[in-house]
């Protein structure tokens, strides 16, 4: 910044020199002009006649060959020093640009140490804060001190009335007062060892709190990105079964384990080759369970919706001491029973609840790969309004095996109506 007005001044002084210099070639220029004109106001013309006036002819003709000589010397002069000029000014641009960057690296350089500064003043009002709470703790002790300190001074006092009452009662005043000391040493460093306890559990507490939100934002925008790519990379149909499982509507037409078998001879081998299923049950929870929600099928839960929500109850199970995760748990069984309602297996009862409930509690990947398979590749069955008499009555009619009366039978047809 203090190098600006020397700059300043020294462009002027040049431009001004150069000024003048320009001036004079003018003036000298406008003289050889006049000069070479021949061009005299005093002097009257001078007429020549004969040999006399050729002589005078040849000599003017080579002045003014000189003179136009000299013209142009001076008009190349006079570019060069415009050109000159030129340059200047064209530098003097340039530093004049340098010294506006040079000003704002300036600026933001004050900017970055004005930030920092204020940084140093919040961590310097933490520290002030913290040494606050630092004193106040401390006076409180000092101040339990001085009443331990004063009930030891009444002591003392006691101890030695009775020193002067008896002196045969000496020995256990001393002995009570050595036990006295020994036991205020001992309160007062169990009170001084209890508050830094306290504050230390406090802080571990904050610490960790602040530790499960943050992982738990970072899991909820994880389970987001991964339900974008599974909906956009992963939604394309599922592979047939090489055997169709017997659908009874008694219970679920897969098992817990189903998604798992290798076995190539296995009737669910293609559900694990193309792995989306158990992958997405077992890694990624949130995203199965919410696909299957938002089937057409079951009609539960919007999928971003349920991916959020689901996500949420997740991560904030550990700060709510799992209270989000059994909201999670009771959602989870209401969907189990729509399935179940919506596929005329049994349902709203003790047993079809609490089963649901303990495969929710106990095997959650599981429970999630069991309905993802039973919306996946089963049918729903049709309404009375949408089927014929005769498919109802053949599905009523395939409901009852010939092992179960028949109250059982139209007691099973009446839940799937």
């Amino acid at each position: 910044m203090k190098v600006l007005p020397g700059f300043v001044a020294a462009s002027i002084f040049v431009l001004s020199t150069a000024l003048k210099q320009q001036s004079l070639e003018q003036d000298t220029l406008d003289q050889a002009v006049q000069t070479s004109s021949g061009f005299n106001a005093a002097a009257p013309p001078v007429i020549f006649r004969g040999p006399q006036s050729a002589v005078f002819l040849e000599a003017s003709s080579s002045n003014l060959a000189a003179r136009e000589a000299k013209v142009e010397a001076l008009a190349k002069k006079e570019q060069a020093a415009l050109l000159s000029q030129q340059q200047a000014m064209e530098a003097m641009a340039q530093q004049q640009k340098l010294v506006v960057g040079e000003n704002a690296a300036l600026q933001a350089q004050m900017k970055k140490v004005e930030a920092k500064e204020q940084k140093m003043e919040e961590i310097m009002t933490q520290q002030s804060q913290a040494l606050k709470e630092a004193k106040a703790s401390r006076n409180h002790a000092e101040a339990l001190l001085q009443q331990q300190s004063g009930a030891l001074l009444k002591a003392k006092a006691a101890a030695s009335s009775m020193a002067l009452a008896s002196s045969a009662s000496l020995a256990s005043t001393s002995l009570a007062s050595s036990a006295y000391n020994f036991l205020a040493s001992t309160s007062e460093n169990v009170i001084i060892l209890g508050s830094s306890t306290a504050q230390l559990a406090l802080r571990l507490s904050q610490q960790v709190i602040r530790d499960q939100l943050i992982g738990g934002a970072l899991y909820v925008v994880v389970m987001c990105i991964i339900a974008y790519i599974y909906g956009v990379k992963f939604t394309y149909e599922y592979p047939k079964l090489e055997q169709e499982p017997v659908v009874t509507r008694a219970n679920f037409s897969f098992g817990l384990l189903d998604g798992m078998k290798c076995s190539s001879s296995a009737a669910t081998y293609p559900i694990v080759r193309d792995a989306r299923i158990p992958c997405f049950s077992c890694c990624a929870l949130p995203v199965r369970w919410a696909d299957t929600a938002s089937s057409m099928k079951i009609n539960y839960l919007h999928f971003w919706a349920a991916v959020i929500f689901v996500s949420l109850c997740e991560a904030l199970a550990g700060v709510t001491y799992y209270i989000t995760g059994f909201v999670f748990i009771i959602m989870a069984v209401i969907l189990r029973q729509r399935i179940r309602r919506l596929y005329g297996m049994p349902y709203a009862t003790c047993g079809s609840c609490t089963q649901d409930l303990c495969v929710w509690s106990f095997c959650a990947p599981c429970a999630t790969m069991q309905e993802a398979m039973e919306v996946e590749y089963i049918e729903p069955p049709a309404k009375p309004w949408q089927q014929s008499m005769s498919a109802a009555v053949k599905s009523i009619t395939s409901l009852g095996a010939d092992t179960t009366p028949l109250k059982t039978q139209v007691r099973s047809a009446k839940e799937v109506c």
